[in-house]
């Protein structure tokens, strides 16, 4: 991926979302490569169609939409899950969760979408608030998932999916361990790393006050609980 721009971006952020894209395209824990692109889709397609003429989010649960791919290749709520954790996350509740595995989506895959769609997310965002054309996905790489079990130490905290000790935001997704560390990664460039959430007097092109102002203010237009 190039970022096709005169602003002065760190390098690490271009190379970051290099090996997103990356990672995006292979065979994951419970998708293929080609259904994690087309997950991708249709998050984007989802996020896209939920913006408001004012930039503003609103909700895009239902509706007409354009038809999906993924209608044909996994579970039918599949789509309406990728699109809900898209776009709508804030209805979100613990018994929608609770309710996935009875639709056909074990709590791993979900996880993986999750995964998937909040680091393409964060992505898509950062090209839209620098006047940059999205990214082309990329294209799927052939094998089929690893289908590796999820850890069986598993606790549940304020969040609706049980996960790895100790009980943290970093553990949200830990039943697929693969989709925490690509977030972590992500995260280390785009926010900070754990050592430097350590240091009150961290600098980047912004003070740490700062940071944490513009990702509380972020937290709240996003109504995240934590």
């Amino acid at each position: 991926m190039s970022l096709d721009t005169n602003l002065p971006i760190r390098p690490e952020m271009d190379d970051a979302f290099t090996k997103e894209w990356s990672f995006l395209a292979a065979p994951g824990t419970w998708f293929s490569g080609e259904e994690r692109v087309e997950i991708a889709a249709e998050a984007r397609r989802a996020m896209t169609e939920s913006l408001s003429d004012d930039g503003r989010r609103t909700q895009a649960v239902g509706g007409e939409r354009t038809a999906s791919r993924l209608e044909g290749m996994a579970p039918e709520p599949l789509s309406d899950v990728v699109r809900m954790v898209a776009a709508s996350s804030p209805l979100i509740s613990a018994e929608w969760v609770a309710a996935l595995e009875g639709r056909g989506i074990d709590l791993p895959a979900y996880a993986e979408i999750i995964g998937l769609v909040s680091r393409l997310s964060a992505i898509d965002l950062f090209h839209r608030a620098l006047g940059l054309p999205l990214q082309p996905l990329p294209e799927p790489e052939p094998g089929e998932p690893t289908r590796v079990p999820p850890p069986t130490d598993l606790v549940f905290g304020k969040s609706f999916l049980p996960m790895v000790a100790p009980v943290s935001i970093p553990q949200t997704i830990s039943l697929v361990p693969p989709e925490t560390i690509a977030w972590q990664e992500l995260s280390d460039v785009m926010y900070m790393t754990f050592d430097q959430m350590g240091d009150p007097d961290f600098r980047r092109s912004l003070h740490r006050t700062q940071i944490e102002l513009v990702a509380a203010r972020t937290s709240q237009v996003n109504e995240c609980f934590y």
